[in-house]
């Protein structure tokens, strides 16, 4: 698992489908997790949701497993409380969630997937990466982050 023990799917998303909720609160700053799958190149066909990681020249393919798959865009008119962001770490470059503003227990948590992302929907506002972010390690079991280097690109 590398996501936060208290985040949960739930079927009663406010946008789509399936979502994503915390049975806690958060600060802004605080992980939420990473988005993993398998690494596939950049330029291989692809699931829409694959996310790009910067520095590299690869996406993440979520597998149907990874609850971060499940995170949605903000409805028109709210805002974001999450956001994803790249981590340059000793194995390689990965993606994570933190959030970017105070979560409250049982609160949709919604990021902005990037102006590229191709929508046929209005979306709600990106919110603003926080400055200071908590150490995955702070919240991630060890056995956990033994896995971390699966989800790691190599740097170009």
């Amino acid at each position: 698992m590398l996501h936060h023990p208290a985040l949960y799917a739930t079927p009663l998303s406010v946008v789509s489908g399936v979502g994503v909720k915390s049975s806690r609160a958060h600060k802004r700053g605080d992980f939420l997790g990473f988005y993993t799958g398998r690494l596939v190149p950049e330029d291989a066909s692809h699931s829409s949701d694959a996310f790009e990681i910067s520095g590299t020249r690869h996406l993440v393919a979520p597998r149907k497993t990874d609850m971060m798959r499940y995170v949605n865009e903000p409805p028109e008119g709210k805002c974001a409380n999450a956001v994803a962001i790249p981590l340059y770490l000793p194995k390689g470059n990965a993606i994570a969630y933190y959030a970017c503003k105070t979560i409250v227990p049982h609160t949709e948590i919604w990021t902005h997937y990037g102006t590229k992302y191709k929508r046929d929907y209005k979306v709600g506002f990106e919110g603003v990466a926080p400055r200071k972010i908590q150490r995955a390690d702070d919240v991630l079991h060890r056995d956990a982050l033994k896995k971390l280097d699966l989800y790691c690109a190599r740097r170009r």
